[in-house]
């Protein structure tokens, strides 16, 4: 047998050997009686779209901080009927002349004054602010609304009132609960500050919209500066396929 052929039976034989060797690893590992090792594979669903862990391990589910100006994808509804809504724009500030001018804040905002003149409305505001549908089906543990926001200048403490559904219809919304927005000392000054609400009543459903809604009283404007919507966690969704053993 020549040098070439010697060479070539080897790398065959060798090849062999390790075909076997694997084999026999496999039957072994089948054959064992130790379940841990003989435990299926874990199939997970995939986890949805990228969810940030920002502090202690919370997901951030969704969130808007109207940087943008684009409120498209929101419901935003005028019940009273004035053609005066919540809408996407600066926080409003008053120049020495006495006129109102842009702040410096992109803010989601309904105002019950007159924004050429500073005026009153004649009639209360009933607007509502409809997010677009989150989905809470992939998460577990405490469902949490964040809100940054501030009653306009020169206002006092409102309420804003925060409903939840699955319809995008006021009329089916629950009430979850009321958020008492506070003015700082300088009347003048921005005074944003971070509010939260559980909303996990709606842990589960596949699309959930959240509302926002002033209450029924004179006030100057309310202004949203961002919203965010956090879980404790992913839910556990695993199933285990059983072992094939030939």
């Amino acid at each position: 047998m020549g040098r070439n052929s010697a060479h070539a039976f080897y790398k065959e034989n060798m090849k062999n050997f390790f075909l076997f060797a694997i084999i026999a690893l496999i039957v072994s590992s089948c054959q064992n009686d130790d379940p841990i090792n003989s435990s299926a594979p874990v199939v997970v669903d995939p986890e949805p779209e990228s969810p940030e862990e920002p502090v202690q391990g919370s997901f951030t589910i969704w969130e808007d901080n109207f940087e943008d100006g684009d409120v498209s994808d929101w419901v935003l509804l005028d019940k009273d009927g004035n053609n005066s809504n919540w809408t996407a724009r600066k926080n409003i500030q008053v120049d020495q002349s006495g006129a109102i001018i842009n702040g410096t804040v992109n803010i989601l905002g309904t105002y019950n004054i007159d924004l050429s003149t500073g005026a009153p409305l004649e009639q209360i505001e009933q607007n509502w602010a409809i997010m677009p549908p989150i989905d809470l089906t992939y998460y577990d543990g405490k469902i949490v609304l964040n809100i940054t926001a501030q009653p306009s200048i020169y206002d006092g403490n409102h309420n804003i009132l925060i409903y939840g559904s699955t319809s995008t219809d006021p009329a089916e919304a629950t009430l979850l609960g009321t958020i008492l927005l506070t003015r700082g000392s300088t009347l003048d000054a921005a005074y944003f500050a971070d509010y939260t609400l559980d909303i996990s009543k709606f842990k589960g459903n596949d699309k959930v919209y959240i509302s926002f809604l002033n209450e029924n009283t004179n006030f100057v404007g309310y202004e949203i500066d961002k919203i965010w919507i956090t879980a404790q966690g992913l839910l556990e969704n695993i199933s285990k396929k059983a072992p094939k053993l030939n």
